[in-house]
């Protein structure tokens, strides 16, 4: 895949499908109904993964676009996750989990 994005690399590897061909070019889209850009979530990725294509039983952990968490196997969402969402399928698995960082914090003052 050219150029080697996150969020349509990640999903075209465990599709099989391009992005062309699912409609995610980046971490943002724009709506051009309204022409406002918004942050790309696991709703706009409508095709499914090979493991679940396969009825194969899945632990996914940070897989982008992983939020809102796919409510198929054991979902651990992704960086991309709002603060106080729900972030884990099912979302008791998130007390099992307790404490979680979603990713390093690298923009900083320090």
């Amino acid at each position: 895949m050219d150029p080697p994005i996150t969020v349509p690399a990640w999903a075209s590897m465990f599709t099989g499908r391009d992005p062309g061909g699912l409609g995610i070019y980046g971490f943002r889209h724009l709506d051009r109904s309204s022409r406002r850009g918004y942050v790309v979530t696991s709703r706009d990725l409508r095709e499914l993964y090979v493991w679940e294509r396969r009825g194969l039983r899945s632990i996914v952990i940070g897989l982008p676009p992983g939020y809102p968490p796919r409510s198929y196997g054991l979902w651990v969402s992704d960086f991309l996750t709002p603060a106080g969402r729900p972030w884990t399928h099912p979302p008791e698995l998130a007390s099992e989990i307790g404490w979680y960082v979603f990713d390093v914090e690298y923009r900083t003052d320090r």
